[in-house]
């Protein structure tokens, strides 16, 4: 495979090889679920569209082994067929699926395209009254003239104000938001001003956050400035959400903006939202930025997700500097550099000595930590009728905010 040409800071040439779509697809389907819940993690994180993912992911569920854990929750916006829908539907109805795989099935119906869900409205609606009644706020937005869409939203807008983000509906504001974008009906501009004219001391609305979505459904590029900007907001939905904008975005000016403020920025807030944003885009661009990053942080934490983005993007050139961090040392509360390392050399055909054992050792981890959390007591919950501020120090006695704490 050809790879890109690039020139790095040093004025050195470097062949930069990431794995295409194309490559991974057929690793949905592998024989280890842990490379296919890497494949399935690959599309999902990254937004790509393809109408061959769902037939595959159809195909390795249906060989699941008892004890095995698809990630079906990547799966949820996939495209689907009539032919999958009709699958689903049944694997939904049969007394073998589990209970949580069946939650996760129909998710993904409640995302299929709105044709679909008007050909199988009532065989979808017919499994659950949560399930039929996401399939008729979808038809019945799709359905809204442009106006009445738009009024729908302000009214949704002024609805969530001075709420907590998980008291509001959230899949309703952002199938509004996706039916705004796909009908392209507000100018750029007035996107871009809502976008400028945020407020940090309002804490009681989420009218910028909708607009983050909407930029971001609109590949709106001129919004990348901004976007990278709120990913510094102390803020407990702004930064993730303006993460995901900008990976939907997914251009080389991205990462670029990303990787200069990146260097520039001491606070960690930022960087620990961009560290992740990397491994998502799927460019060379990405890579480079990465490999040039990991030789500059210092931090534990990000170093780990920046490298754990090499293996999001299937580096084979950052498989090096991956394998470093693992034996100097990573953080392994936030994620396993290993299975992510264990993965990427996978799909890359490379064979380390280290890559069976590793194997092991996270299949026996992951064993006992199966057999603690079942004997795991139940957390101490809240009881008090007061609500806490997203401010507010953390009830726990930590002295960090409740937003950075506890919630």
């Amino acid at each position: 495979m050809q790879g890109k040409i690039i020139y790095n800071p040093s004025g050195h040439k470097e062949r930069l090889i990431i794995l295409q779509p194309s490559q991974v697809k057929p690793f949905i389907t592998h024989p280890e679920f842990q490379i296919a819940n890497g494949a399935l993690d690959y599309y999902s994180k990254s937004f790509i569209s393809d109408i061959e993912l769902m037939p595959l992911v159809l195909t390795r569920f249906h060989k699941l082994d008892k004890d095995d854990t698809y990630y079906l929750h990547n799966a949820y916006r996939f495209p689907q067929t009539e032919e999958t829908i009709n699958d689903i539907l049944s694997l939904i109805q049969s007394p073998g699926t589990s209970t949580t795989d069946r939650v996760h099935l129909k998710q993904i119906l409640s995302h299929a395209d709105i044709a679909l869900l008007r050909q199988h409205r009532l065989a979808i609606s017919a499994l659950s009254k949560e399930l039929q009644q996401m399939c008729k706020t979808r038809i019945e937005i799709a359905d809204k003239q442009d106006e009445e869409l738009w009024e729908a939203c302000e009214e949704h807008f002024m609805g969530a104000r001075g709420k907590y983000v998980n008291e509001i509906d959230t899949y309703y504001g952002e199938s509004l938001i996706q039916e705004l974008a796909r009908r392209r009906y507000l100018d750029d501009e007035v996107v871009l001003q809502t976008l400028e004219s945020y407020d940090p001391e309002n804490l009681e609305e989420y009218e910028t956050m909708y607009f983050i979505i909407l930029a971001g459904e609109m590949k709106l590029h001129a919004a990348i400035p901004m976007l990278v900007e709120f990913l510094c907001t102390d803020d407990d939905v702004l930064p993730t959400t303006a993460s995901d904008a900008l990976i939907k975005i997914g251009s080389a000016e991205v990462v670029r903006l990303l990787e200069e403020r990146y260097i520039q920025e001491e606070e960690g807030y930022y960087r620990l939202f961009a560290a992740y944003v990397f491994g998502h885009i799927k460019l060379p661009e990405s890579e480079a930025a990465l490999l040039r990053l990991l030789t500059i942080e210092t931090d534990f934490e990000y170093a780990t997700i920046l490298a754990n983005g090499l293996c999001q993007l299937g580096s084979s050139q950052g498989i090096p500097a991956v394998l470093e961090r693992i034996r100097n040392g990573f953080a392994r509360q936030t994620l396993d550099l290993r299975e992510s390392l264990y993965i990427n050399c996978v799909m890359n055909g490379v064979v380390l000595p280290e890559l069976e054992q590793w194997k092991l050792d996270i299949q026996h981890e992951k064993v006992e930590q199966q057999k603690h959390l079942l004997g795991y007591s139940a957390p101490i919950v809240r009881t008090s009728a007061e609500k806490i501020g997203r401010n507010d120090p953390c009830s726990c006695g930590s002295g960090k905010k409740y937003k950075k704490c506890c919630g």
